[in-house]
């Protein structure tokens, strides 16, 4: 037999150690080298995330007051734009590079300054292809929706994500010309509700990680002693009743996901640290599961940063393991918004006429498919 102490160093040992040995036995130095491994894992990962956070922060906050000060430019570049959508000589790829260069600009920066006004630029984008297209624009809104249900059918009978790359899409098939359904807010970043752990791995997987352990008799033992600690019923004190709601929910947490480490722990805090005997074969077990933990704790920061676009955004422009790298990466962002304006008033002067747009166009498209490629290769290299 083995023992779990669970002191403030959850020290695992042997009964001959408990009795006078004083060699610590394979199974103890596994358990000790897991626990600080794993430790040391989750203070970095917090690290990460926290720095990530503020990072985006900085990022919502600048963007803001430099929307603020662009506002007349990307109003004016807009509208010209809009003016262009009403040619018939675009092709159906310059509409769609078109189309997002719109979105970009109305529902993620003009919107936020002024709704009324990204209103208006919507209806007279609608109203620009409606008449490239000689219908009205109730017409062009009935053909969309047809559309797009004949794309969710196709969808469906060819077996849903996976075949989505494969299907042809019209120009304007996520939504109404990129407008209309979108709510900015909606697709704001809101961290705040990840910031609390790894809570973005599936439930399923998570419960296989621990199922083992946790359905030994010493687990749910431990489970039961310490849920009925932390009943919020059995307190009267409002606020200590509290706490204990929280510590509850973590427990639930970590048999939800099999968190061993964090079970054990809050049995610690809240029922008893005296040593908790169990067979050898589960001490082993335990350590296989803390593997399995650790193992997903160093994808954590992977999925943390590439689960949120506008955070892998931030994590691509901002992110560097030094704060003073962080801090020269941020100025040197800082610096180019103060010349986008110069830029806005440039390219509303380039834009003289069909020709010009479509090489601007092209470029972005080029752009894009450049960012596409790095970022297939960022994530291959993470």
């Amino acid at each position: 037999m083995a023992c779990l102490h669970l002191s403030s160093r959850m020290e695992l040992i042997l009964d001959k150690q408990k009795h006078g040995g004083k060699r610590k036995s394979r199974l103890q130095e596994r358990f000790d080298k897991l626990r600080n491994t794993l430790e040391r894992q989750r203070r970095r990962n917090d690290r990460f995330r926290q720095d990530l956070d503020e990072l985006v922060d900085i990022y919502h906050r600048r963007s803001m007051e430099n929307d603020k000060v662009a506002f007349d430019d990307l109003v004016a570049l807009s509208s010209k734009l809009v003016a262009f959508a009403g040619r018939k000589s675009l092709s159906d790829w310059h509409r769609v590079e078109l189309d997002e260069w719109l979105r970009d600009m109305i529902e993620r920066r003009i919107s936020q300054v002024d709704r009324e006004v990204a209103e208006q630029l919507r209806m007279k984008y609608r109203q620009a292809v409606a008449r490239s297209m000689g219908i009205s624009v109730d017409q062009l809104v009935e053909r969309f929706e047809a559309e797009n249900e004949d794309v969710e059918r196709e969808f469906e009978e060819r077996g849903g994500a996976e075949q989505a790359e494969d299907m042809d899409e019209g120009p304007w098939q996520e939504d109404l010309f990129g407008f209309g359904d979108v709510d900015p807010e909606a697709e704001a970043f809101d961290h705040s509700s990840e910031a609390s752990g790894p809570d973005w791995m599936d439930d399923e997987e998570a419960a296989n990680i621990g199922r083992t352990v946790m359905d030994g008799s010493w687990a749910k033992d431990l489970f039961r002693r310490a849920a009925q600690a932390l009943h919020p019923d059995r307190e009267s004190d409002p606020e200590r009743r509290q706490v204990k709601q929280e510590r509850m929910r973590e427990l639930l947490r970590a048999r939800k996901q099999g968190d061993i480490m964090t079970m054990l722990t809050i049995y610690s805090d809240s029922v008893s640290s005296a040593d908790i005997v169990i067979a050898e074969q589960e001490m082993t077990e335990v350590c296989d599961v803390l593997e399995d933990q650790l193992a997903a704790l160093e994808l954590e920061k992977h999925e943390y940063v590439y689960s949120n676009p506008v955070r892998h955004m931030v994590f691509e422009l901002f992110y560097h393991s030094t704060k003073k790298g962080r801090k020269r990466r941020v100025q040197e962002w800082e610096q180019d918004l103060e010349h986008e304006v110069a830029d806005l008033r440039r390219l509303i002067a380039f834009l003289r006429n069909l020709n010009c747009l479509k090489r601007v166009l092209e470029d972005r498209r080029e752009e894009r498919s450049a960012m596409l490629a790095d970022i297939l290769f960022d994530d291959i290299r993470f």
